[in-house]
């Protein structure tokens, strides 16, 4: 969700919150040292106006460099970070786990309905659970979990 049109509305409220011009968007994995450099010619960042529209948004990530498909960031990110100049929060979303953790989320303001926000242990038992559906997750991924997003 974090790299579909519907996300940027939350992004766009954390950076008008802080008075933040401008979101910038990392992925982190793939590597853009051994995988978008050589495959497309470029590194997997963006740099949007906080003013941008879903629109925009969506044509940013979804850009194919040199026409290729493969190398937008929609189709091809695994993980990816975004923040805000002032630096005063930040959003890691990891799509194998299909989850977004964000900080700074201020108290005053409301969550969006765009997106579910839950706590650590409500988004491992409600969400990360389904990639683990055949097994259980295991023991030692939820306490790693538990311990980074709680």
């Amino acid at each position: 969700m974090a790299l579909g049109g519907h996300f940027w509305p939350v992004l766009r409220e954390l950076a008008r919150t802080y008075a933040d011009d401008r979101v910038y968007l990392l992925v982190v994995a793939p590597d853009g040292d051994s995988y978008y450099a050589p495959e497309y010619g470029v590194y997997p960042a963006a740099v949007l106006s906080s003013t941008a529209s879903e629109d925009e948004y969506w044509e940013t990530i979804s850009e194919e460099p040199g026409g290729d498909v493969t190398g937008a960031l929609a189709f091809s990110a695994e993980v990816v970070a975004f923040t805000g100049d002032s630096g005063e929060w930040g959003c890691w979303a990891e799509s194998g786990y299909e989850i977004a953790a964000v900080q700074g989320w201020p108290a005053t303001l409301s969550p969006l309905v765009y997106v579910p926000l839950l706590n650590a242990v409500e988004t491992l038992e409600d969400f990360v659970s389904l990639a683990f559906y055949k097994h259980g997750v295991p023991r030692d991924f939820a306490s790693a979990f538990l311990a980074n997003y709680k």
